[in-house]
């Protein structure tokens, strides 16, 4: 469980069943994923696995590793954020930044989590969702021809852009 709060009876349920929609397999790809566009290693705490969603939920938590990939896909979509914040509050706005700028590449609506799901580890299937959408997008992106996440959307972004108007 990414919470650091300790949970009991129905809350513990919930957070199980949350934390079981989150496939060993798919996290294994986003985090690999996120190394090949990105250059930045994920370490793996000792006495526990890459699969582990409490060390994702820690490696992306300040949002920095996030911003620093949707620049990656696409140069210039985030013009600043935070590469090392040291308090919640800028954490929470790097993440933010993140989530406006994936609405503004096109990721749909639906796919996009909330700040509290990563921040706060509450819904980390949701990050994982958003991350693979971000993954299917940035392949219909001019510009760039780096690691694939998921499968190709079979139109380009442009014609996504037209359908929304």
């Amino acid at each position: 469980m990414p919470s650091t709060q300790q949970l009991y009876g129905l809350d513990a349920e919930i957070q199980a069943k949350m934390d079981s929609k989150c496939k060993p397999e798919e996290i294994a790809q986003v985090i690999q994923w996120i190394e090949q566009v990105t250059g930045q290693r994920f370490k793996v705490k000792s006495g526990s696995t890459v699969q582990d969603v409490t060390n994702l939920q820690e490696w992306l938590k300040s949002g920095a590793i996030l911003c620093t990939l949707l620049n990656k896909i696409k140069p210039g979509t985030i013009h600043s954020h935070y590469p090392d914040p040291r308090f919640p509050l800028v954490e929470r706005e790097n993440i933010k930044t993140f989530i406006e700028g994936c609405a503004r590449l096109g990721v749909p609506s639906q796919d996009l989590f909330n700040i509290s799901d990563l921040h706060e580890g509450k819904q980390m299937s949701a990050v994982i969702q958003h991350l693979f959408a971000l993954g299917r997008q940035a392949q219909v992106i001019e510009g760039f021809k780096g690691p694939t996440l998921g499968p190709k959307y079979t139109v380009s972004l442009s014609q996504q852009q037209e359908r929304q108007e």
